[in-house]
């Protein structure tokens, strides 16, 4: 009974359903850094994320990896002690999360040079 419960609050990575901020972030930088892609057009076409210290640093990468700018550092919200929802800026800005897995990162909203649904992208 009690294995049922577990897999059935799981997804499918093996992530439980309510993260904490700390999970999130790991998700999003891996243990160093993490480089995240997406198909859409007009956007940054790769997202890195890099653990620094106790915060994430988010760089923004061009489609020919000609152009990176640094995003600024990250740190993910919490409500009671949960992810809720929102990656926050040190400058006050914002992106706010649908989804995150160990594989996709869904935003709730466009951003401007963001898109909305990006996969992890292992570097061969």
């Amino acid at each position: 009974m009690v294995v049922l419960c577990i897999s059935l609050s799981c997804q499918d990575d093996e992530f439980p359903l309510g993260l904490y901020d700390y999970q999130v972030e790991r998700l999003l930088h891996g243990d160093a850094e993490k480089l995240w892609k997406t198909n859409e057009v007009g956007v940054w076409s790769y997202l890195l994320f890099q653990s620094i210290d106790d915060s994430v640093n988010v760089m923004g990468i061009t489609i020919d990896f000609s152009d990176t700018i640094s995003l600024g550092m990250i740190k993910a919200s919490a409500k009671s002690m949960l992810f809720s929802d929102t990656l926050l800026f040190s400058d006050g800005d914002f992106w706010l999360i649908e989804e995150v897995s160990s594989h996709n990162l869904l935003f709730k909203e466009e951003f401007l040079e963001l898109g909305k649904l990006y996969n992890w992208y292992e570097i061969e």
